[in-house]
């Protein structure tokens, strides 16, 4: 009887004392130059690093630019049964579009992403961030200097303080060419 009561207690005491292993999350991360250089072959992938260093993760929200040819875009195409139908027209320019899944395939990061309904692909995806098909997440040198005139404008009429304008421009001075 003792035998079985031991037997029991040691039973129930790996149920309420034992804990969950919780283990990191891991992130499948792609740089630009792993793509160029076939480093990760073909896969999916959470984020992805581009050229210019900015970081683009599933569920990122993408806006896209003006095609760089004359009614459609050159990089963004529609998709049906996993299949391409045909380009994107003008009427998308400055639509947004969500980043569902990104992947490697014969040295290219394709991104496929949701707007309203259409499923698109994104093929050479760091052409068409430099093409201006896709507008990028970082500001231009042009859009910096712009918000940093409209701090001093701030500054000068005394609606923010020296602090706030150092810091304002501290985080605008590294896109300002």
């Amino acid at each position: 009887m003792k035998t079985l009561l031991t037997i029991v207690l040691l039973f129930l005491s790996m149920f309420l004392f034992s804990q969950e292993v919780t283990y990191p999350v891991s992130l499948n991360i792609a740089t630009y130059d792993d793509v160029l250089n076939n480093n990760k072959g073909f896969g999916t992938y959470d984020r992805y690093i581009s050229k210019s260093g900015e970081i683009f993760n599933v569920g990122d929200t993408l806006t896209l630019g003006l095609p760089i040819r004359n009614n459609s875009f050159t990089y963004i195409m529609t998709m049906a049964f996993g299949a391409d139908v045909a380009f994107v027209s003008i009427q998308a320019a400055n639509d947004k579009v969500i980043i569902k899944k990104m992947e490697v395939w014969k040295n290219q990061m394709l991104v496929y992403t949701k707007n309203t309904g259409l499923n698109l692909r994104i093929y050479k995806f760091d052409e068409a961030l430099k093409s201006g098909e896709i507008t990028s997440k970082r500001l231009s040198s042009s859009e910096a200097l712009k918000q940093l005139k409209e701090a001093k404008e701030k500054l000068d009429l005394m609606i923010i303080t020296q602090e706030e304008y150092n810091t304002k421009k501290a985080e605008l001075i590294k896109f300002i060419k």
